[in-house]
């Protein structure tokens, strides 16, 4: 990703997919290079041919800290992508309870407007009616 930034690449390029490289480390869990990716204002919000954010990416990833960089850029938990799932759902499909936490109750210091409007939604209490977060906190 540096030589890319050095060699002035548009941040913001998308593959055949429509996925950029924010998509990619996102899902790969580089949080190095997403912070670097964000500080070179790649698009936190940026969708991809399956109408995926970053965000739905690192569902998959294993890194609470790159979720927790995405929400602080403007990512939304709640962004359906073109088969209605959200960022939390497929986290949650995969069992991946840590970064789906991370999506629930980012750092406090980190909240943002998507956050908040995910918090207000309602789509928190049909998470924890599903049983889900309850796997999560024990």
């Amino acid at each position: 990703a540096r030589l890319l930034l050095w060699a002035r690449a548009e941040v913001n390029a998308v593959d055949g997919l429509g996925a950029t490289a924010l998509h990619y480390a996102a899902g790969a869990g580089h949080h190095e290079v997403v912070k670097e990716l964000l500080q070179a204002q790649a698009d936190s919000t940026a969708r991809d041919g399956q109408q995926q954010t970053p965000l739905h990416y690192a569902a998959s990833g294993m890194s609470p800290d790159v979720v927790h960089a995405l929400l602080a850029s403007g990512g939304n938990p709640c962004a359906l992508d073109a088969v209605n799932d959200t960022p939390l759902s497929i986290a949650l499909q995969l069992r991946n309870h840590e970064v789906a936490m991370a999506m629930v109750k980012p750092p406090a210091a980190k909240e943002n407007e998507a956050t908040t409007s995910f918090q207000n939604s309602g789509q928190l209490e049909a998470v924890a009616l599903a049983g889900e977060l309850n796997n999560v906190v024990q």
